[in-house]
């Protein structure tokens, strides 16, 4: 390990390269810093690096220095970097694992804030963010298919909370409404021979039973836009 007194220079030029998002100056500086006695040094210089090496879509080597760094710190948020990171490296084995102990790690997370009587902090990570950006790099790596039932999870949990208010849904942890149905849309093309539009359709209708007027309006507003109105899908 290297020293850090001598390491906290290097640290500071990783540091604004990395604010500067200049990704190719921190791959060149962080690796050393990695190897540093002093633990703060350590883990922020992984962070970055995996971060920019995500950021040229070097998706294996990211996900190999998450993966390391989530079972160094058992910390929920690197996990979520772990899942999708290996996830973007088409390593679905992997993925699924960091998954299971990410979603343990962020339900563990929830119930410490529950028991402080503390709220989500506004841009905290949580298991629903999890499930959400895990689905995402499914659709993007290749493997929609895989993310159908993830988004069939979000479809029991919107049926229970009624409310999907924005604001609501952000206090407690939970994705926006809006930007589930944007998952969807996302997923409906990519899955044709899994899943046809009259049975996105039905799920979706199913949901509006469930809803607020504003929530029905959304959903309405959406099946139009996408062209799954009852009148194209249910004769």
């Amino acid at each position: 390990m290297t020293h850090p007194t001598s390491d906290l220079h290097l640290f500071e030029a990783c540091l604004k390269a990395f604010n500067d998002r200049k990704d190719a100056e921190v791959i060149q500086i962080a690796p050393p810093l990695t190897h540093s006695s002093d633990q703060k040094i350590r883990e922020k210089s992984a962070e970055m690096l995996a971060t920019s090496l995500f950021s040229l879509a070097d998706y294996a080597q990211s996900s190999t220095i998450w993966l390391a760094l989530a079972e160094q710190t058992q910390n929920a948020d690197h996990w979520l970097s772990a899942v999708t990171s290996s996830t973007m490296a088409r390593r679905y084995d992997e993925a699924q694992s960091a998954y299971e102990i990410g979603i343990k790690k962020f339900n563990e997370r929830a119930e410490k804030l529950m028991q402080d009587g503390t709220p989500p902090m506004p841009g905290m990570n949580t298991a629903p963010l999890l499930m959400f950006y895990y689905a995402h790099a499914l659709c993007d790596s290749g493997a929609p298919e895989r993310a159908l039932l993830l988004i069939d999870q979000f479809f029991q949990i919107f049926k229970s909370l009624v409310i999907p208010d924005t604001h609501y849904l952000l206090s407690g942890g939970m994705v926006p409404f809006s930007n589930f149905l944007g998952l969807v849309h996302k997923t409906i093309p990519l899955t044709p021979t899994q899943r046809d539009s009259a049975t996105w359709h039905r799920l979706l209708s199913d949901l509006s039973l469930s809803l607020d007027s504003d929530g029905k309006t959304l959903l309405e507003m959406s099946l139009k836009d996408w062209g799954l109105e009852r009148s194209n899908t249910e004769r």
